[in-house]
């Protein structure tokens, strides 16, 4: 058995988040552990410091989390089948003991389908509450807008979800919240050998902002 750390962050109180996977025989478990000040894990925090989730899925790994202002924490990730062929955006919220917070989508999880080889790789939280999440898959970049209850945001893109085509392999490793609202993703070209950065930028409603780049993307190396 061995784990894999892939994101992180810090609480208020200066204490570390860590996500990752676990990985055993059985399963790959979405992975959530608490460090202290000190640098040991935080006993308060599932066990021993750690929180190994099995959702039903063969894979679950974390990418990155957050905090929200009242110390419950985001985590997002991305659930498959060893096949690797249909992959879904993983969203979990905890309560700050370690515990899945079960007013989060009925049970403290949700996967959500964007028909394709979908990874969330980034999270953050706006003013109101609201969860963007934010990822990739082939030839698109990927973004979703959770209520504070864990369902879809009907009023964000469509139905919840934007689907950004772009004429290669993005990889949307990271995301921004300005503080007009508007939303901005940024990551690689996998098939550019340059090492072709790629940036998008959306309004808060999830339309592409198309006063940015072309047509609210920027491709540059």
């Amino acid at each position: 058995n061995y784990g894999r750390c892939y994101g992180s962050t810090l609480e208020s109180n200066g204490k570390l988040i860590m996500v990752g996977q676990a990985l055993n025989e059985a399963f790959d478990g979405f992975t959530v552990a608490r460090v202290t000040l000190d640098g040991h894990p935080d006993e308060s925090f599932g066990v021993n410091g750690r929180v190994i989730n099995d959702f039903g899925f063969e894979v679950q790994v974390a990418f990155d989390a957050i905090v929200q202002p009242d110390g419950r924490i985001v985590v997002v990730g991305v659930n498959y089948e060893d096949d690797n062929t249909r992959n879904n955006f993983l969203v979990a919220r905890y309560l700050t003991d370690g515990k899945l917070d079960s007013s989060f989508a009925g049970k403290g999880w949700t996967s959500t389908n964007f028909n394709g080889d979908d990874y969330a790789r980034s999270v953050a939280i706006q003013p109101d509450g609201k969860i963007v999440v934010a990822g990739s898959n082939t030839y698109r970049a990927l973004v979703a807008r959770y209520n504070t209850d864990g369902s879809l945001d009907e009023s964000f893109g469509n139905s919840g979800l934007v689907i950004t085509r772009v004429n290669s392999f993005p990889i949307i490793n990271a995301m921004a919240l300005q503080a007009d609202g508007k939303i901005v993703l940024a990551g690689t070209l996998s098939s550019n050998s340059n090492g072709s950065v790629v940036i998008c930028r959306y309004l808060s409603n999830g339309s592409p902002d198309n006063l940015f780049g072309n047509n609210g993307i920027l491709i540059s190396d």
